[in-house]
């Protein structure tokens, strides 16, 4: 029997895995809860009363070098991959970068999967670019090979952020002094970043009560308050930056995929947003993000789902 799992810094997802890919149930785990990632991996066997996993591929929250060792990036845990597949009963396990089994998904997503963000043509051959905010903000994308689609994990969430206006190079004036070096596309967006951008955001214009958590921001956008629309619509337009940024350095003339486990709860706050516009600027390739398609990851089993895709690989 295969297992996947999506392993992020908050919670840790498990489903049993056909042959076929079809997932059955999924479970959540706290990552909280568990010492150990061995530790919450055996909880799920044990709850699905499964005693001897055949193959595993793990969707995980952080940068893989090769090597046999893996440390999550917002998470204490790390584990020896082939201890941890010795110590379980694994005859296979493969571990994977979350945006390397998300993006790996994005080519096989049909349109129950997503949301249209912005229209555009496909290209069919061309990489497809996927972008997430979550606890972190991820970045991948893959592109079709004749053997295999290759998904390439990246780490642009950590690349320096960019104003495109007068007003947000003030913001970021301001992110320097209190981060004590430029602030990164994660910075912001991100479940932190969002109560950050915030923060800023109301030194700048003086704000005399800032809301208090990302949850307060979101749902005062929901009801309109000002200052929760505003950041809001400044975070998206920075998602906007962002995403054209990794749009044109991969060639993802097959589309854009938004993912992470903030936007798919909010679809309304992103489509009323300056995302789109802000996506395609007003450069020299205007026309060139014109034309690329924006959609969004409905599905909160997208992760999984590219899991085992790569498990069949």
């Amino acid at each position: 029997m295969d297992i996947v799992g999506d392993i992020g810094g908050t919670n840790a997802r498990f489903a049993v895995a056909g042959e076929d890919g079809a997932l059955g149930p999924t479970r959540t785990l706290a990552v909280k809860d568990h010492s150990r990632f061995e530790d919450a991996v055996v909880a799920f066997l044990a709850e699905e009363g499964i005693t001897a996993p055949r193959a595993a591929c793990f969707a995980i929250a952080a940068p893989l070098d090769g090597s046999d060792h893996v440390a999550m990036t917002n998470a204490p845990w790390q584990f020896s991959i082939r201890h941890m597949a010795d110590q379980l009963g694994f005859k296979k396990v493969r571990v994977a970068n979350d945006f390397e089994a998300l993006s790996r998904f994005a080519l096989s997503v049909t349109a129950d999967d997503v949301g249209e963000i912005k229209p555009g043509e496909v290209i069919e051959g061309a990489p497809v670019v996927t972008v997430g905010p979550g606890t972190g903000l991820g970045t991948g994308f893959v592109v079709p090979t004749q053997e295999r689609p290759l998904a390439i994990p990246a780490q642009g969430g950590h690349s320096v952020l960019a104003a495109a206006t007068e007003d947000e190079a003030t913001l970021l004036t301001i992110a320097h002094t209190v981060l004590g070096r430029p602030a990164t596309g994660e910075d912001f967006l991100s479940g932190r970043g969002l109560k950050r951008l915030h923060d800023v955001m109301a030194r700048r214009d003086g704000w005399q009560a800032p809301l208090e958590t990302p949850e307060a921001i979101t749902s005062a956008a929901l009801e309109g308050d000002p200052t929760g629309v505003a950041t809001i619509h400044q975070f998206c337009a920075f998602l906007g930056t962002v995403t054209a940024a990794a749009a044109l350095s991969t060639g993802a003339r097959a589309g854009v995929v938004l993912a992470g486990g903030i936007l798919p709860r909010y679809p309304k706050l992103l489509i009323e947003s300056p995302f789109a516009e802000r996506f395609v600027g007003a450069s020299a390739m205007v026309e060139y993000l014109d034309a690329i398609p924006v959609h969004l990851l409905g599905t909160g089993d997208a992760a999984l789902k590219g899991a085992a895709c790569l498990l069949r690989d």
